[in-house]
């Protein structure tokens, strides 16, 4: 988009109308230019400001985009912008070993990172993802001069995966000059220190090459708070309230809305009630006087477990409680506070452009990028209660002398356990307590191609690129299952009475651990291999003379009494590889193909195209990919056996894939602008686009995507714009072929109680295609009846997204609700064991029968010069981007709108208010993220007594200085303040039976006020 000092870049809808108009949605394009072809990102025809483009396009600066988070990642500064919703990026998190970690991958709509499509220049690149998404922090962005967003439908222009849009990051290809970049900085708190560098240049050697470069780094500090760092936090959570208790009791059958009072009470200090991080014993035997007994820290004695403020044990528990002198030990126990990763990064560009003749030219680049992210010193947290209880046997010989002897009273040969947490002390020492990740992301991509204009000036375009990326993932110190309970299971050698593990004591042969191990089907995630999920077992030990030679005794008991040498034991490293390759080949031929009836040209494009992309993941050993099997003849035992079916790694809970698989697609497209109508005042203007692609897919065979498009200019100052488009998107390998497993938290809607269950996951090979149907509606006003609005803008755009066979996997909760609400057909994924309670959900992928997203995009813009000062240059300048989401819903059998949900606000909206005095400026930034509700599915006043998260409002301020050297090099410093009134992220309660309550949602801001000087220098 070209852009005027003076003239505010083309959106669409005035403020002023946009009462009547609230159903359209925003988007800004370009306005007055000089009369010059330009490359509009939502069209492939090279357009003259004649014919303005239908399809809204929002365009940001690297400038703009650096005020609003200036020590963060492009893909954290444009997840400012409203259309992105719950990106993830490196800094932020994301799973290790074949999660997210090392990657950001731009969301638009909160549709999902897949059904976005990201360009480098108008080109695909090689995704570093399963699920064919871009790593954008891997791009060299010194020598990117915008980031253009389309917020319809383009399919039909650049291809599959666009339902959502396109994000198009502009390469200044024609540079020339240095220009350099240093800044650094750190927050209020002192941590997450960052320092940044980028050198980009270009230069013209002759009068036909033309080369073009730049070099960037940055480096981010790992941020690991407490939570009690920030004033707000409390471990706000969730209990039953009493008083419902009773009322439901004595009404067992009535609905939930006939309570007079709420089931839940918002609290804090609340905690675990049936598990801690000193462990709690239970048994079934209803004599047993040590009933919900815990230990004393050293692990020597026990005492009684206090029962907090509120506390419910009966039907419908959350297995929560609220206060009591538990409290602050639990909430010691586990990581809280706000937190993000280590982040290095690299990236580099070179091309080149050389001028065979004055209509023919070839180009070359490569790019090469590299995101590290890291974590160190992180608290696991081993799952051992609920069903994943461990059992403590009589042989124990850490046993408390008591319950020793209560045990031998009742002839007791077991006891449960439940324990989780790690409280930390300068005395103790815990076990699986220093979990770190790395977790490194690699691209690069090499193309070249040509240009050439025809005498009739037709263009053709052809180009050819390779790109390679790569995420090697390691989990250091990951909890190996098989070795956490051979250590707690440690008894006296009769011989010597040295404490050593029982598997020592008993002592195997590898014939004995094999027999055991007959027959026995353990669950994997080598599917390929394995189709059913399940594989037979050689030995029930993996490692079988490690494991028994090695085994270090544990005591399990109060907090952290673990020797270094059963820490050592219990943990090893992981690793997994992903790699991804892609060729891309693409011929566009552009020109015009008649002066049209008057109203001007009509222009066309056409092109075909062939991409061909691999996927292959692997674990690192292989053989650890498989759960571990309990054999108490052989001396093997101690775990529920619910843990050992919900596992798919001899790891705690870190189940990954090998996944392998290919898939190649020839596409051909057109693309037609039609100026219907002009009339002769040239004021009014009637303008259409209609595109069309055919892509023929390896797997799935052929799939048409088209776009329609009308351009109404009304008069001088209004313009009214609408596209229909179909658009399509082909499963990614991630859905087709990858599965893993885990634990999830679950309310059972039948009982109400909330535990933990085990969850499998799995790609689905007979996956369909999506296909969305997306109409975007809108205006544009740009004000002409007085001198002072000369420089305002305003638009709004409409957009619905109606997406048919979506393909995404609902969540087990999800499941649950809709197989309990009617859904029968979800009911085959739920298992429940005999006591009614359920045991494990399978999630699979699953064409969802409908999903709509549908809002209201605004941008309002005011340039002007004002006189505030005499004889001084100066400028005032304002952009305002706004959200306004009407709906997102899922369809399966049961309709669900997430509308004010936390990943769905009904508003969010980014402001810019900049003022130049000579060689001063300053600009002030304003986030803000609308309140939501914590659960979509409960009332206010029936299911919870507060079910909202407050909005939250951020400021960022920014003061720089410009000066020129004598030389004529121009140079800027600036100073930014972001979170300028240190807010702190809304309180976000929660049921989280694995971790402490509170939360910290990824669209709020957690880290506080922070600094960063920078120094941009250029010539």
């Amino acid at each position: 988009m070209i852009h005027n000092s003076r003239r505010f870049s083309a959106n669409t809808l005035t403020l002023a109308i946009s009462t009547a108009l609230v159903t359209l949605a925003l988007t800004a394009q370009a306005a007055d230019s000089p009369l010059e072809e330009i490359q509009v990102t939502g069209s492939r025809i090279k357009l003259t400001d004649g014919m303005v483009q239908p399809t809204p396009v929002t365009a940001v600066t690297t400038s703009e985009m650096r005020d609003f988070n200036p020590a963060a990642s492009v893909s954290t500064q444009l997840d400012a912008l409203p259309q992105f919703l719950n990106t993830q990026t490196a800094q932020r998190g994301g799973g290790t070993l074949f999660g997210d970690a090392a990657g950001s991958y731009l969301n638009l709509r909160n549709m999902g990172k897949q059904r976005t499509l990201v360009l480098f220049d108008g080109s695909r690149v090689v995704p570093a993802d399963r699920a064919s998404t871009v790593n954008v922090d891997n791009f060299p962005t010194a020598l990117v001069r915008t980031v253009d967003v389309v917020t319809g439908g383009a399919s039909a222009a650049y291809g599959a995966d666009a339902l959502a849009g396109v994000v198009n990051f502009v390469l200044d290809r024609e540079f020339v000059g240095l220009k350099t970049s240093v800044s650094t900085g750190l927050t209020e708190h002192g941590d997450g220190f960052n320092y940044n560098f980028s050198a980009a240049g270009g230069t013209r050697i002759g009068e036909r090459l033309h080369l073009v470069g730049s070099l960037e780094h940055r480096d981010q500090d790992q941020i690991y708070r407490d939570g009690k760092d920030i004033s707000s936090w409390q471990s706000w959570g969730f209990v039953i309230n009493p008083a419902w208790a009773e009322w439901r009791a004595a009404n067992p059958t009535a609905a939930a809305t006939q309570a007079p009072m709420p089931q839940r009470l918002t609290m804090p200090n609340v905690v675990h009630a049936t598990q801690n991080p000193a462990g709690i014993i239970t048994s079934t035997n209803a004599n047993f006087r040590l009933n919900g007994y815990t230990f004393t820290d050293d692990g020597s004695a026990m005492r009684p477990f206090i029962k907090g403020d509120y506390y419910y044990n009966g039907a419908g528990r959350n297995q929560m409680m609220a206060g009591g002198p538990e409290a602050d030990i639990e909430m010691r126990a586990f990581d809280s506070g706000p937190s993000s990763n280590e982040v290095v990064q690299h990236s580099g560009f070179g091309g080149f452009k050389y001028d065979l003749t004055d209509n023919s030219s070839i180009f070359g680049q490569i790019m090469l990028g590299r995101t590290e992210a890291n974590t160190y010193g992180r608290r696991g947290n081993p799952e051992m209660g609920q069903q994943y209880f461990g059992t403590i046997y009589r042989e124990n010989a850490f046993l408390p002398t008591e319950l020793a002897a209560e045990m031998d009273r009742l002839g007791l040969k077991s006891v449960r356990i439940d324990k989780i947490g790690q409280v930390r002390t300068n005395s103790n020492l815990n076990f699986n307590d220093n979990r770190s990740d790395s977790n490194i992301s690699q691209m690069y991509s090499a193309s070249f191609g040509f240009d050439h204009v025809f005498q009739n000036d037709w263009s053709l375009h052809g180009s050819y690129q390779y790109g390679k990326s790569q995420l090697t993932s390691e989990g250091r110190n990951v909890l190996r299952d098989d070795h956490w309970y051979l250590s707690m299971d440690a008894v006296r050698d009769p011989k010597n009475g040295a404490i050593i593990c029982n598997i020592q004591l008993r002592n195997p042969t590898l014939a004995e651990l094999q027999e055991a191990a007959k027959g026995q089907l353990a669950p994997t995630a080598r599917t390929t291999e394995y189709p059913s999920g399940l594989m037979p077992v050689d030995s029930v030990l993996v490692t079988p003379e490690q494991s028994i030679r090695d085994c270090a005794p544990m005591n399990v008991f109060g907090l952290g009494n673990v020797s270094q040498a059963a820490a050592g034991y219990m943990v090893s490293n992981k690793k997994g590889i992903r790699d991804l390759d892609q060729h891309f080949a693409e011929l566009l031929l552009t020109g015009k193909l008649s002066d049209g009836w008057g109203a001007g040209p009509l222009s066309f494009a056409a092109g075909l195209t062939y991409r061909k992309e691999w996927f292959n993941q692997i674990t690192i050993p292989i053989e650890f990919e498989h759960a571990p099997i309990q054999a108490p003849e052989v001396g093997v035992r101690g775990a529920a056996d619910a843990l050992f079916g919900a596992e798919r790694s001899i790891h705690h809970f870190s189940a990954t894939s090998w996944a392998t698989g290919d898939f190649n697609v020839w596409e051909w497209f057109s693309e037609l602008n039609v100026p219907v109508w002009a009339s002769r005042s040239g004021e009014q203007r009637l303008d259409g686009n209609l595109a069309f692609r055919q892509s023929d897919y390896s797997r799935s065979g052929k799939i048409d995507s088209w776009k329609m498009g009308l351009e109404l200019q009304v008069y001088k100052d209004l313009r009214m714009r609408m596209t229909q488009s179909r658009d399509v998107r082909e499963p990614t390998f991630g859905e087709l072929f990858e599965v893993g497993g885990g634990g999830a938290n679950v309310t059972d809607p039948s009982t109400r109680e909330s535990y933990t269950i085990t969850l499998l996951s799995g790609g689905n090979a007979n996956l369909n295609p999506e296909k969305a149907d997306t109409l975007t509606a809108g205006f544009v006003w740009q004000p002409t009846f007085a001198n002072w609005v000369d420089g305002f803008q305003v638009s709004a755009d409409y957009y619905n997204i109606d997406v048919a066979d979506r393909v995404g996997s609902l969540g087990a909760q999800r499941i649950i609700d809709d197989c309990f609400a009617g859904d029968t057909s979800l009911c085959q994924y739920v298992t429940r064991n005999a006591g009614g309670f359920i045991d494990r959900v399978t999630n699979p992928n699953l064409n969802i029968t409908d999903s709509r997203t549908a809002g209201v995009d605004i941008e309002a813009r005011y340039n002007f010069e004002p006189n505030f000062f005499a004889n001084r240059s100066e400028t005032l300048n304002l952009r305002v981007l706004a959200g306004r989401l009407l709906e997102n819903s899922t369809t399966t059998t049961v309709y669900r709108d997430d509308l004010g949900s936390q990943s769905s606000p009904q508003w969010n909206a980014t402001g810019t208010l900049g003022y130049t005095v000579d060689n001063y400026g300053m600009r002030l930034i304003a986030r803000y993220y609308d309140s939501t509700k914590i659960n979509i599915l409960w009332t206010e006043g029936v299911e919870v007594d507060r079910n909202h998260i407050a909005s939250q409002t951020v400021l960022n301020l920014a003061f720089d200085y410009r000066g020129q050297t004598q030389r004529g090099g121009n140079w800027v410093a600036t100073f930014n303040v972001t979170n300028l009134f240190d807010r702190n992220p809304p309180i976000i309660p929660s049921e989280n039976l694995r971790g402490g309550q509170q939360g910290f949602g990824g669209a709020y801001d957690i880290f506080g006020r922070r600094y960063q000087l920078s120094l941009n220098y250029s010539f």
